[in-house]
């Protein structure tokens, strides 16, 4: 059964803990790079046509686009965080 992913609330801690619930769900390289290239402005349908992501994980990577905008995060670290394997703890680490 998947996890149903809720917005609990707007701080910072509650942004981390949606973020990695739905990375616990869908991290994969493809995820992380869809995530990178809607947050660095790529033009969606491009992305979606472009990435062998279902329609779910789709609007689970916009989501977490949502997310790391409402963190104000850094774009030249989620380019590196799209780029490297080993989990969303680094990501987290950096977006407070």
């Amino acid at each position: 059964m998947q996890k149903a992913f809720v917005r609990k609330n707007d701080g910072l801690d509650s942004i981390r803990e949606n973020f990695r619930d739905i990375l616990e769900v869908h991290d994969s390289p493809e995820f992380r790079r869809v995530v990178s290239y809607l947050f660095h402005c790529e033009p969606e349908e491009w992305v979606k046509e472009s990435s062998t992501l279902s329609d779910e994980e789709f609007k689970w990577a916009s989501r977490c686009v949502d997310f790391l905008y409402d963190a104000g995060a850094d774009y030249m670290r989620v380019y590196d965080w799209a780029n490297k394997s080993g989990g969303y703890g680094t990501l987290m680490v950096r977006m407070g």
